[in-house]
């Protein structure tokens, strides 16, 4: 009889350590992280005058495979073709300006930042898959696609400035700020100077 109880409570415990050892790995797997719920939200006070935008449709691609001494193993290979329209966007940060007016000259003297980009957007809707080859031995994964993804904006940030986004932005920011004075009547005839800082 005390063997039997001793086997039922030997039973008990080890169900209860699979259970236990079942909820730390999904605990650890998941960290504890609901699926759908906010972790973490806040609205912050921005001054960005954007004034310049470049749009573009780029094509990426990615290749995966295993390897052993450096050679591919045959039949290993993901890979795949995409494309997506981006819109990035560059602007000054009003908070960085700097204004000085002389009524002895009737000058205005505005120190202005250089243009940055300040947003890029892609248009997740607008995605063209051109290629796409997924061995089961190297599938890619989300944090391929994640890295992909970091890597198309580095390139359409990286494009956008080649194109001469940030001179036509700052040129722009100019343009805008002037058309804002200019809307004030006591400031109409005032000479507007600009710096660049």
């Amino acid at each position: 009889m005390k063997k039997i109880i001793k086997n039922i409570i030997m039973i008990i415990i080890a169900a209860l350590l699979v259970v236990a050892a079942v909820a730390v790995y999904n605990f650890l797997n998941n960290e504890g992280v609901e699926a759908g719920k906010t972790l973490k939200g806040e609205c912050n006070n921005i001054g960005e005058l954007t004034t310049q935008e470049y749009s573009c449709t780029r094509v990426e691609s990615f290749e995966d495979s295993r390897e052993i001494a450096g050679m591919e193993i045959p039949f290993t290979e993901s890979s795949c073709s995409f494309s997506y329209d981006s819109v990035t966007k560059a602007g000054i940060d009003f908070s960085d300006i700097d204004v000085d007016v002389s009524e002895l000259t009737d000058t205005i003297e505005i120190k202005v930042p250089k243009s940055r980009i300040v947003s890029c957007d892609v248009d997740y809707d607008s995605q063209k898959i051109y290629n796409e080859k997924e061995s089961i031995f190297t599938p890619i994964t989300l944090k391929d696609q994640n890295g992909l993804m970091k890597d198309y904006e580095k390139a359409v940030k990286k494009e956008a400035k080649e194109s001469g986004l940030l001179k036509k932005a700052d040129k722009n920011a100019k343009k805008e700020i002037e058309k804002m004075i200019r809307e004030i009547p006591e400031m109409e005839d005032y000479e507007v100077e600009f710096t660049s800082v």
